[in-house]
């Protein structure tokens, strides 16, 4: 039996007010519970099976993510409650909150997970569209793409639900004024992600080596607060453990100790994986910039600033030269 997104739920109903806002969210199921002694190779063959429901979508007024040092007069309007936005409320699933604003943030939390259910957020590729693959929604069968299809083999936990927004399940793709509702939202759905999720595609040659370069770099960041440093007061500390002001002190040491411990991982082998993974179909969707600007992860923004440290530019000159 077919989905049906009129008959297998509630049907779509447009939009009266902004406050209105509802989105579809599927719970994607794990492996049956007699079936996650399979080998990692073989899941592939469990047939993926899921749940999709309307839920509200919380309303945030703010227009952009805002730098550490703009003072902002917006509010989080939740239910009747009013919560002075700042730079941390409007990222209330992330673990970075600066500790001034802890009560604000668990306030925010404690009544977004009453009203509003937490959700993560798929961005990805839908590919040609040729190749088809289907996944069990509410005992029916949806046809996807394959590329959605892979990916959601590869996110399905193996004894946890998982629930996401995906644009291609989450809205009815044949009905313009429900897509067009839906696509004016977009803002909104990613700002109230728990966590946005980027599907890429499946591991090739040297991404392994890459990513593993990558999470090294982030972990360090993470655990060297490196976040902490952006703001207007403690960014000039940041350029003074750069630049090597003070080469005893013992930030700078840990910084240039570390960045000096990953001068190995830059090889040529992985300037060409770099090459490679920047020119995934990914990062060429017209939908990239709204992700990053409005779901962007501390993680991605310390990896990227370790990377445009000078010992790592050094390497990417040396790579650049032996490449022309």
């Amino acid at each position: 039996m077919s989905f049906s997104y009129e008959h297998s739920l509630e049907a779509w109903k447009p939009m009266v007010d902004h406050k209105d806002a509802r989105i579809r969210v599927l719970e994607l199921y794990p492996l049956p519970w007699y079936l996650r002694w399979v080998p990692t190779s073989w899941e592939s063959y469990i047939p993926l099976r899921a749940s999709l429901v309307w839920t509200p979508l919380a309303e945030i007024r703010v227009s952009r993510r805002r730098g550490p040092n703009e003072v902002s007069n917006d509010v989080v309007p939740i239910g009747d409650t009013e919560i002075p936005a700042t730079n941390e409320t409007t990222q209330f699933a992330s673990s970075s909150a600066s500790q001034e604003n802890s009560v604000n943030q668990a306030k925010l939390d404690s009544t977004l997970s009453k009203v509003y259910p937490s959700y993560k957020a798929l961005s990805y590729t839908w590919g040609d569209g040729k190749a088809k693959g289907d996944i069990g929604i509410n005992g029916t069968n949806l046809t996807i793409t394959l590329s959605l299809t892979t990916a959601l083999y590869h996110l399905r936990h193996r004894s946890e639900p998982m629930k996401i927004w995906i644009d291609q399940i989450s809205i009815n793709q044949d009905d313009l004024q429900e897509k067009t509702e839906q696509v004016q939202l977009m803002d909104r759905i990613y700002r109230n992600t728990e966590e946005t999720l980027v599907w890429l595609g499946p591991a090739q040659s040297g991404s392994e080596a890459l990513m593993n370069v990558f999470n090294k770099m982030g972990a360090f960041a993470e655990r060297f607060e490196l976040y902490s440093y952006y703001t207007k007061e403690k960014h000039p500390e940041l350029r003074a453990i750069e630049d090597k002001v003070n080469p005893e002190d013992v930030k700078t040491v840990e910084y240039h100790d570390f960045c000096d411990s990953v001068m190995g991982d830059f090889t040529y082998a992985l300037f060409e994986s770099l090459i490679a993974f920047y020119s995934l179909p990914w990062f060429r969707r017209a939908w990239v910039r709204t992700v990053k600007y409005t779901s962007q992860s501390m993680h991605q923004l310390m990896t990227c600033r370790l990377f445009k440290n000078s010992v790592c530019r050094q390497k990417l000159h040396s790579y650049t030269e032996r490449k022309g």
